[in-house]
């Protein structure tokens, strides 16, 4: 993690290419880390589904009808763009640790959109860690590179998550890991688009 950022830019992709067997068949020039909007995702549908099952440990604590889960994907992307533009507000009011958990929050928002887009509604803290932690590892079969910014996304999200109680982070660190955070929440967003509610539809609802 570095302490120095000399601009920070919310979103807008990845720095980071995932490899050939991610990527085939994507179209347009300029590519740069993240597939194409018109890419289709590299996984199906099923699969996300079974991982973020997985880390729900075949809990089923809140179930959700199609209809619900649909309402919820809504709400948290609406969620998302409010988190993103309050982060930008608040970096530029020097606000850093408002910047630091509403960043948190952002990530949060992202785990949880891919779950209800999935069929699964992800309830708690500990849940989105845990599906996190799955969905990184559907990813290492197949792009190390893209596992990496992963892993490290989700640590700086966390790190921003305790900076906002212990305000124990330099200003220019709060600023160069928020725009690491969001840039994985796009390469999230990429990688797991979801059309619809297959695979299932409850989740785990542990506080």
């Amino acid at each position: 993690m570095t302490d120095t950022a000399d601009a920070v830019i919310i979103g807008g992709g990845s720095r980071f290419r995932p490899d050939s067997r991610m990527t085939e068949g994507a179209s347009g020039a300029g590519y740069n880390g993240l597939a194409m909007s018109s890419t289709p995702p590299p996984f199906a549908m099923q699969q996300v589904a079974d991982a973020i099952r997985a880390g729900l440990n075949g809990r089923a604590d809140t179930e959700a009808s199609p209809g619900e889960l649909e309402e919820l994907s809504a709400t948290y992307r609406g969620n998302l763009d409010h988190y993103r533009e309050h982060v930008q507000k608040s970096l530029a009011e020097g606000d850093y640790l408002q910047a630091a958990e509403k960043s948190w929050g952002a990530y949060a928002q992202a785990i949880k959109i891919i779950g209800a887009d999935h069929g699964l509604h992800i309830a708690s803290h500990r849940s989105i860690l845990r599906v996190a932690d799955r969905l990184t590892a559907l990813v290492g079969q197949q792009d190390e590179v893209a596992t990496q910014t992963l892993i490290a996304g989700l640590g700086l999200a966390r790190s921003l998550h305790t900076h906002f109680y212990e305000n124990d982070l330099p200003d220019t660190t709060v600023t160069a890991s928020v725009d690491r955070v969001f840039s994985t929440i796009d390469l999230l967003q990429e990688l797991f688009q979801g059309n619809g509610t297959a695979g299932g539809d409850h989740g785990d609802a542990d506080t």
